[in-house]
């Protein structure tokens, strides 16, 4: 009796160091991803040398790997999987999209209670064909623009880049459409580019070629303005500019004008030459007319030049003279 007793003590300790698989989320991994046309890994993370009595697998509600001493792989699932019997994983190829949702595993050690897991595979398309469209390519100063993305997969998140630099959101630069659509109002020379959309979803990303934009913006030698301009209550005054070319020739195609108010309020108003009456692009540059209502400080800007003038409102008394 007395020999005996310690090697009952021996068999006793060599059964409680060899629990087998780990409780809940240690017998499964956390969520997966994986690309459609690819595969997955289901790892079990038993402790080594554990041997199981039964493995099943199921897919939702549905069986789809059972082992029992033999391989019972459901209908469907003949040629897409492969059973790792030291472990009790499962590797599944050959993935759909259909193939996203919930799996789950039982195993049983031999005489231990069964071991249960669970875990999410997510499936994917991967990202291709990633393409950037412009509604143009070049583009006068303040003028705006808007870029699309396009791009084939599932699951998509867009990130724009000007070179290397992420664009962000501002009071110039809108980023719509779940983020596919860039879109610039007030374009200046810094805007140029190039221009990249890059996509990526949990499996895959892509980037765009690269899209660069001209900007002709105005090198003008001079802008002159009257440094004051009174008018009278209920007429209309025009307000003129003098634009100077430079050794390019610029020509405008727009102009920026805001207006300070004595109240504080900053009104800024986009004029064209084709909204407005132009009077003569030659020696002289180009001047605009404007119907000027309100009084207050009136700051022009051409593309980099910059005039002012103070526009102030006087009442008449008498008659209004005639021409």
């Amino acid at each position: 009796m007395t020999s005996s007793r310690p090697l009952l003590v021996l068999l006793w300790f060599i059964h409680v160091t060899i629990p087998g698989l780990t409780e809940g989320a240690g017998v499964l991994p956390d969520g997966l991803n994986a690309a459609v046309g690819g595969k997955v890994m289901f790892t079990t993370t038993p402790t080594p040398g554990t041997t199981f009595q039964s493995v099943n697998w199921k897919f939702g509600a549905k069986d789809i790997f059972t082992w029992n001493v033999n391989n019972f792989p459901a209908l469907g699932y003949e040629d897409r999987i492969t059973f790792f019997l030291s472990t009790g994983s499962l590797e599944l190829r050959n993935l759909a999209l259909t193939d996203s949702g919930e799996y789950s595993v039982t195993i049983v050690p031999p005489g231990e209670r069964p071991q249960p897991g669970n875990t999410r595979l997510d499936v994917y398309e991967p990202v291709s064909n990633v393409m950037v469209t412009s509604s143009s390519t070049e583009l006068a100063e303040f003028s705006s623009v808007s870029l699309s993305c396009s791009s084939s997969g599932s699951s998509l998140s867009f990130l724009w880049l000007n070179s290397s630099s992420e664009v962000t959101g501002s009071d110039r630069v809108q980023i719509t459409d779940g983020g596919s659509t860039l879109t610039i109002v007030n374009v200046t020379r810094y805007d140029q580019g190039p221009f990249r959309c890059r996509v990526s979803n949990p499996v895959s990303e892509g980037t765009s070629d690269p899209v660069t934009l001209t900007i002709n913006f105005l090198e003008a030698q001079q802008l002159k303005m009257e440094p004051e301009v009174t008018g009278y209550l209920g007429e209309e005054v025009t307000l003129r500019y003098q634009f100077i070319p430079g050794p390019k020739d610029d020509i405008i195609s727009q102009v920026q004008w805001k207006l300070k108010t004595p109240e504080g309020e900053e009104i800024t108003i986009i004029v064209s030459r084709e909204g407005l009456g132009a009077e003569g692009l030659g020696s002289e540059g180009l001047h605009i007319l404007a119907k000027i209502i309100t009084a207050g400080l009136f700051v022009l800007i051409v593309g980099t030049m910059l005039a002012t003038t103070l526009f102030i409102i006087r009442k008449r008394y008498g008659p209004v003279p005639s021409d």
